[in-house]
């Protein structure tokens, strides 16, 4: 059991890791939105919104949705 729970912890650090990373495109965004767009963020979404973030230096929080 302790097995299960320690490999879904580190599995799931990727999130926290692809979280960090993006942050910096989110600034002046409201709390809710922030943690309304990280429940939102999965792999293909976190590669195509650093694409999107590098190129316009932010995501709007309805981008998120589009995505």
């Amino acid at each position: 059991m302790t097995s299960v729970v320690l490999s879904v912890m580190l599995v799931n650090l990727r999130y926290l890791l692809m979280s960090s990373a993006i942050s910096v495109f989110f600034r002046g965004q409201s709390g809710w939105q922030k943690v309304v767009s990280g429940l939102l963020l999965t792999d293909e979404t976190f590669g195509v919104a650093v694409q999107h973030g590098s190129q316009h230096g932010k995501i709007a929080f309805a981008w998120m949705f589009r995505s």
